[in-house]
């Protein structure tokens, strides 16, 4: 009976020290999980404006806070003024922002791959959560992410 009470103790004691490891672990994992969403989004967008040879945008659902959604969007080859929706991203999980550093509510690439602009995202947990993934979009349609711990 004793033996049973000190493994007892001995277990609750690493389950004290290893819940809280859990919950940052938790935090971690659903931040990049909405990061390579929005990559993988990205990186569709780009491959489908080369594929297609048209531009094929972005868009957030609500200007430069993008934690809303998003659609990608491609220009019809036989009318450019008319756009067509390709994939629809609803809002993202938790409390994860996705905030576009410059306030842009798109990044349209060409028919070569090339983005619009330089396009800087910061994707953080909140509240409180001192850590965030930066995401950048170059000019030549290049997408990375960096984590900043």
């Amino acid at each position: 009976m004793i033996e049973l009470m000190v493994a007892l103790a001995i277990a609750g004691i690493l389950v004290s020290y290893g819940l809280p490891a859990y919950s940052r672990f938790a935090q971690r994992q659903s931040l990049s999980t909405e990061t390579n969403n929005l990559l993988s989004d990205l990186n569709f967008a780009r491959n489908l404006a080369i594929d297609k040879g048209t531009n094929v945008s972005l868009v957030s659902n609500n200007g430069s806070d993008w934690e809303d959604g998003w659609i990608i969007t491609q220009d019809l080859p036989t009318n450019p003024v008319t756009t067509q929706t390709v994939r629809i991203k609803q809002q993202v999980s938790g409390n994860i922002t996705i905030t576009e550093n410059g306030g842009l509510d798109r990044v349209t690439y060409d028919s070569q791959g090339g983005a619009s602009t330089l396009v800087n995202f910061t994707i953080q947990k909140t509240p409180n959560y001192p850590n965030f993934i930066a995401l950048t979009v170059s000019p030549s349609g290049l997408a990375s992410s960096n984590r900043k711990l």
